[in-house]
C-alpha cells in the first residue's frame, strides 16, 4: 500500500499543465524570431549594403545571421524579443516555485511514505531540478541575450550569435552528464550499460572493466538528501 502511494504534486495536473504550457509557449515564441517575414527583411536590409553577398545566399541558403535594418526595425522581432525575455524571467520564477512547491508537498507526506517511495520521490524532484535548470540557462537565456543584443542593434550580435548557439547545442550532453553525475539511478544504469560494452569490445573480465567506472560509482554519496 505504501509503496504505491505518490505525493500529490506528481499527478497535479494544474501544476505540470503550467510547466507544459511554458514549454509550449518558449518553444512558439522563439519561432516567431525565425518567421519568413523576418528573415526577407533582413536579407534585403543586408544585399541593399552588400549586393555581392547574393552569390553567397544563392550557394549556402540556410544563413540565418544577418544585419539588423536600419530605422524602427522589424515590429515582429521587437516582439518576439521582448516575450522571450519575459518567458525567461517567466521560468525562473516557475522553477523557484515548482521547487519549493515540490519539496514542501514531499515532506508534509513524508510519515506517510515508505522510505524506498520517499527515495523515489526525492529522485523525481532533483532531475526535476536538474533538467529545468539547464533548460532556462542553456537555451532560453542565450536566446533572450541573443534577441535582446540584435534589438539593441549591438555591434557584437555576431559574435555573441556564435557563442550562444555554441551553448545551446551542447544543452543535450550537460544536461545527461549533469543528470548521470548527481542522480544515482542514472550513474548506475550507465555504468552497467558502460561496462558491458567494454567487455564485447575488449574481452575484459568484470572485475577488470569496473575500475573503469569506479570513478562514477564512488559518488553515491551525492544521491543522499
Amino acid at each position: 500500500m505504501y509503496e504505491k502511494f505518490t505525493p500529490e504534486f506528481f499527478d497535479h495536473p494544474t501544476l505540470f499543465a503550467f510547466y507544459n504550457w511554458y514549454l509550449d509557449l518558449t518553444c512558439g515564441i522563439s519561432c516567431l524570431l525565425y518567421c519568413l517575414i523576418i528573415y526577407i527583411e533582413l536579407k534585403a536590409a543586408t544585399l541593399s549594403k552588400s549586393p555581392a553577398m547574393s552569390a553567397l545566399f544563392a550557394v549556402e541558403r540556410s544563413i540565418v545571421g544577418f544585419e539588423t535594418p536600419s530605422g524602427n526595425g522589424n515590429w515582429w522581432f521587437d516582439f518576439a524579443s521582448t516575450a522571450l525575455v519575459i518567458v525567461l524571467v517567466f521560468g525562473v520564477v516557475l522553477l523557484i516555485g515548482l521547487n519549493v512547491g515540490c519539496f514542501v508537498l514531499i515532506r508534509k507526506r513524508r510519515e506517510m511514505m515508505s522510505r524506498k517511495t520517499y527515495q523515489m520521490n526525492i529522485t523525481l524532484y532533483k532531475v526535476l531540478t536538474l533538467q529545468m535548470t539547464t533548460m532556462v540557462s542553456m537555451l532560453v537565456m542565450p536566446a533572450a541575450i541573443l534577441a535582446v543584443a540584435i534589438q539593441m542593434r549591438s555591434l557584437w550580435a555576431n559574435e555573441l550569435m556564435i557563442i550562444c548557439f555554441s551553448i545551446s547545442s551542447t544543452h543535450a550532453i550537460v544536461e545527461f552528464v549533469v543528470t548521470a553525475y548527481f542522480i544515482k539511478l542514472y550513474r548506475r544504469f550507465f555504468t552497467d550499460h558502460l561496462d558491458n560494452l567494454l567487455s564485447k569490445l575488449f574481452h575484459v573480465e568484470r572485475k577488470e572493466r569496473a575500475i573503469t567506472t569506479f570513478w562514477i560509482r564512488s559518488r553515491s554519496s551525492l544521491s543522499k538528501f
